[in-house]
């Protein structure tokens, strides 16, 4: 820490940051009015490590911060000699959280933050392999295990490259940048150390009949963001300015609720980044905000903080230049857009298409008008030297350990990307944004900016694909199949493409189509297209969808591009099952989950048109539980995708006029009319539950393959009412006899059972003492009533189970009731409770003095008085 910062902690009220430090030093202080926060701020960081040229540029600011700190103009004189002063520079190493204002990360002093997997902070469990893309704080790691001297930190874009650096001896922590996978060990070594890299590791080596010869790397993953989400802002907030006025709760919300906030939360890096915009601009500036704006928003946080630190370009300047650059990695056919690449790259994406405008800056030479010159020059490219120089001095372009630059943060990159994409399909030529189609990193960002062009009934780019016709051409072709699955998409989600060029286009793609291999179970196989190809938005199933959704709006308009595509004219086809499957399963992935819906939809059309396979296809699946549901005859399906159509199905079935409520009680009983276990889908961990636990029917509680969730502590026991805690009481009596004391002891049901139901079971003959412990404590005055109620029937082991176990507040009356109860009913003093008197004594409890009172009067000292046996 330095030495400003140790100041800034003694201060009264703490100064957490250099912004709020700079506020401080500006509030009633009209000399620095002229000074913004952000600069003061800068120059505060530069003179806590030891740069005062900027701040003394200012005396005034100078004269305050010595005054704030209690200290003479000498003393703050002497601060920047440690000679003079008599201190030593501490050399603690320290990380800009750059993506956020936020106190700096003492790597030597303080734990990682949530978000990062414990098995990779400790090298003694190594060796390890992390999966972790860019973004998920695998260089935090790193800097943080060197600075503390556990392991030695590599970075470096492929194996082959880091092996060349592994030290002789010691901890690794190896950091692979690019994509590359030649000659990573496919089994971990027998020494510490720790892979870090964007992919998972390589299978280890098996013999002749494919059983692996070598243990496989053992795997650490990321854990979902939402499971660490709200600390890792917890962690953030006390590093942030308070003066700002965060508030926790509602940057949460932010981020789980707003569609591009949590489309972009996807790591640690992502999280930093956007908690870093809501600081910035706060609830109404972050609200339903375009990215784009937001994108300008951040690049003006990052000019505040750091445009003292170097030459940067302008805000206008660098979204011009970072667009330009979104674009050039879209179209590198060398790297994946995420990969570091040498300086030399990023100054060949970065070139400007127009003439480097420096010449223009010598007016005086030319006889130029100097306010003319400044218009021109804004009209122009800003030059690559000056974008990536900007980048870097603002720390969005960083330098790894292999001496490469990196974009960061990664939603910056991938929202940058993505508007680049849109733009591209908007303002370019088919032939652009089609080579880009045939790059697999680009060809996703492509498609979604088609997509919201055509969502959004802006059909231009069709228009200008379909007017440069090039069949031969591999960009040409590659932009008609994507654009033919854009527009598919799009109409299934309700847009409205112009006829004739929804029928153009689809005569083209049929044109294109190459016909699939003969298959001997089912004739000929499905189409295949000509060139695209991949995963996501690219997989096979999603070409399928579109297809589908194209040929239904079209009708008999166009001729069919096969009868499993396009099943709306004529008979049922058979090939349509094989089409629903693929499109299911690219359905599947979490990214499509946006389209679930309208592909759902159509799915019910199909089933509605008589296009039922045997058995159903999950694309039609809520079209047949909702007739079953509306014929009372929904039956449990157990090997049913439940987890990915529970989000789907409220909605599902509210745009069909039914309630989802009825739907889900529904589904309990078919459930509970069945003999399969209890369904994983309904635990209450699960975001749908709360809907589901509300119509949850008492007899489930009764039933023993409910028994499990008892344990359970998410089981939203507010929905509980009489009924199910009165099934709850037959459910456990019948079963005690089976329990083991830990299982009975496990339900989180005695935590929330009402107080009469408590008592019932009491009485019912609860005799496991943690239970009626957790009951008791709920309850005291139960214990007096359950005691007498075991009195009345004599029943004297179970009412000295009570006493021994009873709340403090009771005993001594619990004590003398029981007592008094025995001695009244019995002739004489039963032996039993001589004992236990001597028990409650020799256990020291709350009643143990009065305990020793009856035990001194009932069993009495030889010689001494006490009745012994009780007159007639």
């Amino acid at each position: 820490m330095g030495w400003l910062k140790s100041q800034m902690e003694a201060l009264e009220p703490r100064a957490t940051s250099y912004s709020a430090l700079a506020r401080r030093l500006k509030q009633g202080n009209p000399s620095l009015r002229a000074l913004t926060r952000e600069s003061l701020a800068t120059y505060l960081g530069q003179l806590d490590k030891g740069d005062a040229s900027a701040l003394l540029k200012h005396p005034k600011a100078w004269e305050a911060l010595a005054e704030l700190l209690g200290l003479s103009s000498e003393e703050l004189d002497a601060r920047l000699d440690p000679a003079a002063s008599g201190e030593r520079p501490r050399t603690a190493t320290r990380l800009e959280l750059w993506d956020v204002d936020a106190r700096p990360l003492e790597l030597r002093e303080e734990p990682l933050p949530p978000g990062i997997p414990s098995e990779v902070q400790d090298p003694r469990g190594w060796p390890c392999w992390w999966s972790a893309p860019g973004g998920s704080g695998r260089t935090l790691v790193g800097r943080w295990l060197e600075a503390r001297g556990l392991a030695t930190f590599i970075q470096a874009r492929t194996w082959s490259e880091a092996r060349e650096k592994l030290p002789q001896r010691g901890a690794i922590f190896v950091e692979l940048t690019g994509a590359g996978r030649e000659d990573v060990p496919p089994t971990p070594p027998s020494r510490s150390l720790c892979i870090a890299a964007n992919w998972r590791p390589p299978d280890p080596p098996t013999d002749a009949t494919g059983e692996p010869t070598s243990e496989p790397w053992p795997l650490v993953e990321c854990a979902p963001v939402e499971s660490w989400l709200e600390a890792l802002v917890a962690w953030l907030e006390p590093r942030l300015d308070q003066e700002d006025g965060f508030d926790r709760e509602v940057c949460l919300r932010w981020l789980r609720d707003d569609p591009w906030a949590s489309s972009a939360l996807d790591g640690f890096g992502s999280v930093l980044g956007l908690v870093g915009l809501f600081v910035k601009h706060g609830t109404r500036g972050t609200r339903d905000a375009a990215p784009e704006r937001l994108i300008r928003g951040f690049l003006q946080l990052r000019l505040d903080r750091l445009a003292s630190a170097g030459k940067v370009l302008r805000r206008d300047a660098l979204d011009k230049g970072l667009q330009r650059l979104a674009r050039g990695l879209l179209l590198d056919g060398e790297h994946p857009p995420w990969e570091s690449r040498p300086l030399v790259h990023w100054y060949a994406l970065a070139r400007g298409e127009g003439p480097d405008a420096r010449w223009l800056h010598e007016a005086g030479l030319l006889g130029l008008e100097r306010a003319a010159v400044q218009r021109a020059s804004q009209r122009l490219p800003p030059d690559g030297f000056e974008v990536v120089q900007s980048l870097r001095t603002l720390h969005l372009l960083r330098e790894t350990r292999s001496a490469e630059l990196a974009l960061r943060p990664p939603w910056l990159l991938e929202t940058s990307l993505q508007e680049s994409a849109t733009r591209m399909a908007r303002e370019e030529p088919a032939e652009v944004w089609g080579a880009a189609l045939l790059l697999p990193p680009s060809a996703d960002y492509v498609v979604e900016g088609l997509f919201e062009h055509f969502r959004t009934s802006r059909f231009e780019p069709l228009s200008r694909l379909l007017q440069a016709l090039a069949p031969a051409a591999p960009e040409w072709v590659a932009a008609v199949e994507g654009a033919f699955l854009a527009l598919g998409l799009a109409v299934l989600e309700g847009a409205r493409a112009p006829a004739d060029l929804g029928r153009e286009l689809y005569e083209w793609q049929r044109r294109l189509m190459l016909q699939g291999p003969e298959v001997p179970e089912v004739g000929r196989e499905l189409p295949r297209r000509r060139i695209l190809g991949g995963t996501h938005l690219l997989a096979e199933g999603m070409w399928y969808l579109a297809a589908l959704a194209l040929s239904e709006s079209l009708g008999k308009d166009v001729p069919p591009l096969h009868s499993g595509l396009d099943p709306w004219v004529g008979a049922p086809a058979v090939k349509t099952q094989l089409v629903q499957e693929e499109a299911w399963t690219a359905l599947l992935k979490p990214a499509m989950a946006r389209g679930r819906a309208a592909a759902l939809d159509l799915g019910g059309r199909l089933f509605e048109r008589g296009e039922r396979g045997n058995p159903i296809s999950w694309l039609q699946f809520p079209a047949f539980l909702l007739q079953g549901f509306q014929r009372d005859s929904l039956s449990w399906f157990p090997k049913a995708p439940w987890k990915v159509l529970m989000p789907e199905l409220p909605s599902y079935l509210e745009r069909h006029g039914e309630s989802w409520l009825a739907f889900a009680e529904a589904l309990w009983r078919a459930w509970l009319a069945s003999s399969n276990g209890f369904p994983s889908a309904f635990a209450p961990s699960h975001p749908w539950a709360e809907s589901l636990w509300k119509v949850l029917p008492p007899e489930v509680v009764a039933d023993e393959r409910f028994q499990d969730m008892l344990s359970d502590p998410r089981v939203p026991y507010e929905h509980f009412g009489p009924e199910h805690w009165r099934a709850f009481l037959t459910l456990w009596p019948k079963r005690n006899q089976d329990f083991m004391s830990a299982e009975l002891r496990r339900m989180h049901a005695w935590h929330h059972i009402p107080r009469e139901h408590a008592l019932a079971a009491i009485l019912q003959g609860l005799d496991d003492s943690h239970v009626r412990e957790v009951l008791l404590r709920r309850f005291p005055e139960l214990a007096l009533e359950a005691l007498r109620a075991y009195l009345a029937r004599a029943d004297w082991m179970t009412a000295r189970g009570f006493v021994q176990g009873a709340p403090a507040e009771h005993a001594v009356a619990m004590l003398d009731t029981l007592v008094e109860e025995v001695l009244r009913r019995e002739a004489s003093m039963p032996g039993w409770l001589g004992e236990f008197l001597r028990e409650l004594v020799m256990a020291r409890g709350a009643s143990w003095r009065k305990a020793w009172e009856w035990f001194a009067r009932l069993v009495p000292v030889e010689g001494g008085e006490g009745p012994g046996r009780l007159p007639s």
